[in-house]
């Protein structure tokens, strides 16, 4: 964990990346000068541990509800997002929205 935690460069000294990675041992989240550092899980599903956990469930929820709360804006710059997952998630929402309409008329 110590060269993840250099890797970051947010901290110089040693004695402060010692404490990020000591009390990471035993919390999820670090605090040191105006830096949070946490361990995040992700899995399929919820594993209590000394880590933040999200679901891939929790995960898709939110960027479905983000990409239906910003449909447009997002829709209009899909070419902006250079990963093929995230242009057809903005591409799904958008048609998944104009057949609900469609349904509904």
């Amino acid at each position: 964990m110590r060269a993840d935690i250099e890797r970051l460069g947010f901290f110089a000294e040693k004695e402060i990346i010692d404490r990020v990675v000591t009390n990471l041992a035993k919390e999820k989240i670090a605090a040191e000068e105006k830096y949070r550092v946490g361990k995040l899980l992700v899995s399929e599903d919820e594993k209590p541990g000394a880590w933040i956990n999200l679901t891939i469930g929790e995960i898709d929820d939110f960027i479905r509800h983000r990409m239906n709360k910003y449909n447009d804006p997002k829709y209009a710059a899909r070419h902006m997002f250079h990963d093929d997952l995230i242009q057809y998630i903005i591409w799904r929402e958008k048609h998944e929205k104009q057949e609900e309409r469609s349904r509904k008329s």
